[in-house]
């Protein structure tokens, strides 16, 4: 596909996951609309080890995008934080939105637009 999101920390984030946990990295993200308002995102994770998917993430299609990317990463950081010790969990949260924000500006950085004016003439 030619067309590119260039901000996308979403795919980001799922990449930067993939890197940092790949043997938790078959999963499935599906940005639910049912969801009801009040909450951003649960697991599902399948009962049984198999070939195609061992979690499902689901975010809350009604968030905004700032709030959709941070549900994100705090479904994949609950998936992986297997203790309940708020400090591992907050590194880890870091640990991976550090990880998707360089990966962003390293986009950016390599890309064409960054010396692009894009000021609209009147």
């Amino acid at each position: 596909m030619a067309i590119k999101i260039m901000n996308n920390l979403f795919e980001d984030i799922l990449e930067s996951f993939e890197e940092m946990y790949p043997d938790k990295s078959k999963m499935v993200v599906q940005f639910d609309p049912h969801m009801p308002g009040d909450e951003t995102g649960y697991i599902l994770v399948a009962e049984e080890e198999n070939e195609f998917v061992d979690s499902f993430v689901f975010v809350n299609a009604k968030l905004s995008v700032e709030s959709a990317v941070a549900a994100l990463a705090e479904q994949l950081t609950d998936l992986v934080v297997e203790v309940d010790n708020e400090f591992v969990w907050k590194k880890t949260y870091n640990e991976l939105m550090n990880s998707a924000e360089a990966k962003m500006q390293k986009r950016y950085d390599e890309s064409n637009f960054k010396d692009f004016n894009f000021e609209v003439d009147e």
